[in-house]
């Protein structure tokens, strides 16, 4: 979701995944980026629904 030119708002997740088929974990996860002096960066980042 777009806050403005310089600022998002991310959604998605994070998996973890072992050496054993069918066994991951998966997280939901809200991360802010934003346009600093040129360079995107994640300025901000949470879990969901934990």
């Amino acid at each position: 979701m777009k806050e403005n030119e310089s600022k998002f708002t991310v959604f998605g997740e994070i998996v973890e995944i072992t050496s054993v088929p069918g066994e991951e974990w998966r997280t939901l996860i809200k991360a802010t980026v934003e346009r600093i002096k040129g360079k995107w960066l994640i300025t901000g980042i949470e879990a969901q629904g934990i």
